[in-house]
């Protein structure tokens, strides 16, 4: 998160679909997206009664421009736990927080 304190990050209170959250890309892990750390159940474990109305904290997205494309980078455990929910019960939409910074595409960790 450092990186986006140095460097002009805009930051914004938003939504994002739930059908959406398994094609974003991660940072910190080597599974490239969302939908291939939730496959991955050693790493990242399923939450037995995981309620995202009582998620603390919101899941942290980033990206060059607010249409994207977006890295995860805080809150991988709250969206696999979300996409592992059987689907009628999953909400259709989580908020989020989304860092806006156009020079992120230079970070080391962009991939």
């Amino acid at each position: 998160m450092h990186w986006f304190f140095e460097n002009t990050t805009d930051w914004f209170r938003a939504t994002i679909q739930v059908n959406a959250i398994g094609s974003i890309g991660t940072i910190y892990f080597a599974e490239r997206t969302i939908q291939e750390l939730v496959k991955n159940e050693t790493k990242m474990k399923s939450i037995e009664g995981f309620d995202p109305g009582k998620m603390r904290g919101l899941p942290i997205l980033v990206g060059p421009t607010r249409e994207g494309p977006y890295r995860l980078i805080d809150g991988a455990t709250r969206c696999c736990n979300i996409l592992r929910m059987p689907v009628a019960t999953r909400p259709m939409e989580i908020d989020i927080l989304l860092g806006v910074c156009p020079s992120v595409v230079t970070w080391h960790l962009w991939r």
